[in-house]
Parts: C-alpha cells; structure tokens; sequence
C-alpha cells in the first residue's frame, strides 16, 4: 500500500486528517473546560452571595428585635437612673458583642456610652458621660 502514489497520498490525508482532528479535539477540550470551570466559578459566586443576603436579613431581623427590646428597656427605667441604663447596655452589648453602645436623650443630649467588656468585668459609673461639647444627637452613620 505504501509503494504506490496513491497508497502513500493516501497514508499522509490519514495522517493530516487525524492530525487536525486531535488539534481541533485538543482545543475543544480546553475550551469546554474552561467554560465548566468558569461556570462552576459563577455558581459558587451566587451561592456565595445568597448565603451573605440571608445572612444579613436573618441579623438585621435579629439585630431589629434587639434594638427594639433595649429600647423598651431604656424606656422602662427611670432617666436619672444612670447605672441601671448601662447596665441594660452592658447587657445587651455581651449578648451581641456590640464594641459600643450609647444612648442620647433628645431633649437634652444627655448621653451615656457603654463599651462591650469581653473579659465581663464592667464599671457602671453614675455619672453622664462628657463627649467634650460635641453633640451626639446629630451625628450620623
């Protein structure tokens, strides 16, 4: 077969012929790999992200419902009862380790801060904080 012409015309269209297909094979492969891995990327990418959106809608729920008991709280407990208002803070700070939390009255800018104590060895001073004349009532984010 390869010592005619056309035995060996036909011997190299074989070998060309499987040459490209590999070529073309080998190409496909890579592409389609690729694309896999790039698509595989982006599932994990959306999963990713709706686990940070639940995430962030169940805390900002819970952190909602936190704030709305510290607030009954505050609001149950007489204003010039300094001590018992940090100590509702302190609590609420070491149940969702809150670093800082304050409260400002409206009517006069009053404030009392309370910075989260992980060791649980607070002070609770009766005394009103001084925020050198700055006034907490307009402060934002």
């Amino acid at each position: 077969m390869f010592r005619s012409l056309s035995g060996k015309l036909t011997a190299g269209a074989v070998a060309i012929f499987s040459v490209i297909i590999v070529i073309i094979s080998v190409f496909n492969f890579i592409k389609t790999k690729n694309d896999v891995t790039e698509i595989y990327q982006g599932i994990q990418a959306q999963t990713l992200e709706s686990a940070y959106r639940s995430i962030m809608i169940t805390m900002g729920d819970e952190v909602q419902e936190h704030l709305r008991v510290l607030a009954r709280d505050i609001v149950n407990t007489d204003k010039s009862n300094v001590v018992q208002q940090r100590i509702i803070l302190n609590s609420a700070s070491s149940l969702i380790k809150y670093p800082l939390m304050f409260i400002v009255y409206e009517d006069d800018g009053k404030a009392i801060l309370q910075d989260y104590n992980q060791h649980g060895t607070a002070t609770f001073s009766p005394n009103w904080e001084d925020v050198g004349g700055v006034d907490l009532r307009k402060r934002r984010g």
